[in-house]
């Protein structure tokens, strides 16, 4: 705000009530001068709105004369007023916008300030008004809402306090105008090692005095437990014209002085000579010295009695259990003797496995070279077990292919005869459907030279009788003769799988077959059993191809062939 003239300024306010928006206002929120429902918010009468209409003049509240009798005075204060908004607002808030921190050279040297912190905000979690920090009679710290004590106990009384999430104070708010720390103040601080700030509170509405607060650019440093612990140390005047200033001191902290360091030193021996004297520790020395005698006495009592129990119950101890103390003993021999005699049996166990390890890896060396040699002369051939089950599986390839051969022959020499045998009972069938298609064709002729040619019928009859007679004999016989083929083969197959598994069995190897020699070829090898047992499926395959032709399923499509 411009600075205006102030007339009269006790008599001038800067805030009232106003009755129609029911809340208070500042000068500054009016529009309208007179008696417009303004009251005092100390004293509750009328008041109005002053607006000058003279440059320079600043509005303000004052109040009615009307309803002023002669003697009465207001005890209101913008000032407290401005002092109750501005803590209002940090209590709602919790949080305020403090200065940079910077060194100064002590006073008498010349030197540029040292920045040490940047401006910052500082949040509490909860904050406090008007609180009294001090020393009680044995020395503690202790705050209160109130302080009724001797003022050399009294430490610092903070405005307001912000408390962090431990519940310890970080930060002292002062509002309102001072000028500095008094030396019991400064002492205080330093003995509470507690950041403080000053706050001015600017003469305007509420909603300023918050913006104040944000902008942090109302808050001057009273003391900064950072500032006090670091030394001053001296910087090149070549590096700037420092930090302007807007007053003499503008951010310059209490220093300690001599008066300062002789009140921490006073207070120091006064606490230490308050708490040697006070009626708890002397007390509490009287009891601490009389525990230890006490303690002293029964240490020593308890260590006799102690010697005392110690014997008797080890006296009692060996007397009650010498018996089982003795079976222990004898027990403890006992499993040294026969821990000696099992690490005994484990070392000549061990020896016998290490011989018998060794033993085996020779036999299996000997064993590797004899199949070697073995392989190498099996036979006389220089052929291996692999190349000699080879050749066994081709020449059984072979026997069994001449053999599919042969009886693929057979059932194609059965099928040529069984179709020669088909195709003449097809001529004799024919021959007798044209002569019944004579007869048909043909009734009455035939029925006059029925006497006379009832010889000649009576003849073709046992003809065709006897053809047909024939016909089916040959057909029987060819279907023997087939029979008789199928029984053959499944003989020779028999006979075959018999010889084949009597050899393999028997290791027959004296026969002059070409199975006995392979057998006699493959008898020290191992590698025989593969060919055996597809020796067997083979002869499992035949001995099905034998049972699939005995079936009624094979008879059935063989006769259908036969009348087809």
């Amino acid at each position: 705000m411009p600075a205006f003239l102030v007339a009269e300024p006790d008599a001038h306010h800067d805030y009232a009530h106003s009755v129609a928006l029911e809340r208070d206002i500042h000068i500054s929120e009016v529009t309208q001068r007179g008696r417009k429902g303004y009251k005092c918010i100390g004293c509750q009468r009328e008041m109005q709105a002053v607006l000058p209409k003279v440059q320079n003049y600043r509005p303000y509240f004052r109040h009615d004369a009307k309803f002023i009798k002669p003697g009465d005075k207001c005890t209101f204060k913008d000032e407290d007023y401005r002092r109750k908004l501005a803590a209002t607002t940090l209590e709602l808030n919790k949080e305020i916008k403090v200065p940079p921190v910077y060194k100064y050279p002590p006073k008498g040297v010349a030197g540029l300030a040292l920045f040490l912190l940047p401006g910052t905000v500082i949040a509490a979690s909860r904050v406090e008004k008007n609180k009294y920090f001090f020393e009680d009679h044995n020395g503690n710290i202790k705050a209160d809402f109130s302080y009724h004590g001797p003022q050399e106990e009294l430490l610092f009384k903070a405005d307001i306090v912000f408390y962090d999430e431990n519940d310890e104070p970080i930060l002292f708010i002062q509002l309102g105008k001072r000028k500095k720390l008094t030396v019991n103040e400064f002492a205080g601080l330093k003995r509470l090692r507690v950041n403080t700030i000053k706050l001015t509170i600017p003469k305007e509405s509420a909603e300023a005095i918050e913006i104040s607060q944000k902008k942090g650019d109302r808050a001057k440093w009273l003391y900064h437990d950072d500032e006090q612990q670091i030394a001053y140390f001296s910087v090149p005047t070549d590096l700037g014209d420092g930090i302007p200033a807007i007053d003499g001191d503008p951010d310059r902290l209490s220093e300690e002085s001599y008066d300062c360091r002789k009140v921490q030193v006073n207070n120091l021996i006064r606490a230490l000579g308050r708490c040697l004297e006070s009626e708890p520790y002397r007390t509490a020395e009287r009891a601490v010295v009389t525990a230890i005698g006490r303690t002293e006495l029964a240490i020593k009592r308890v260590g006799e009695r102690r010697a005392v129990f110690e014997e008797q119950y080890r006296n009692d101890a060996e007397t009650t259990y010498r018996g089982e103390l003795d079976e222990i003993e004898a027990r403890r021999v006992q499993f040294r003797t026969t821990k000696a005699g099992l690490n005994g049996r484990y070392q000549r166990l061990d020896e016998r496995y290490q011989s018998t390890k060794q033993r085996l890896r020779e036999e299996k060396a000997l064993l590797d070279a004899n199949i070697r040699q073995e392989e190498i002369a099996l036979g006389g051939t220089g052929k291996t077990i692999g190349q000699l089950q080879d050749d066994a599986d081709r020449e059984h390839k072979a026997t069994r292919d001449r053999l599919d051969e042969q009886f693929g022959r057979e059932l194609e020499s059965i099928g040529a005869e069984q179709e020669r045998v088909e195709r003449a009972i097809a001529i004799e069938r024919a021959a007798i459907e044209r002569l019944r298609a004579d007869i048909t064709n043909a009734p009455a002729e035939l029925i006059r030279k029925q006497h006379s040619q009832r010889s000649y019928h009576e003849r073709l009859e046992a003809a065709e009788k006897e053809i047909i007679g024939g016909l089916e004999k040959e057909r029987d016989g060819r279907q023997e003769r087939i029979d008789g083929a199928r029984s053959d083969l499944a003989a020779r197959f028999d006979e075959l799988r018999r010889q084949t598994a009597l050899a393999a069995e028997n290791k027959d190897t004296e026969g002059g077959t070409g199975l006995s020699q392979r057998l006699k070829a493959l008898s020290p090898a191992r590698g025989y059993v593969l060919a055996v047992e597809n020796g067997k499926a083979d002869s499992r395959r035949l001995r099905k191809a034998k049972d699939f032709i005995g079936t009624a399923a094979f008879q059935s499509w063989l006769l259908q062939r036969q009348r087809g």
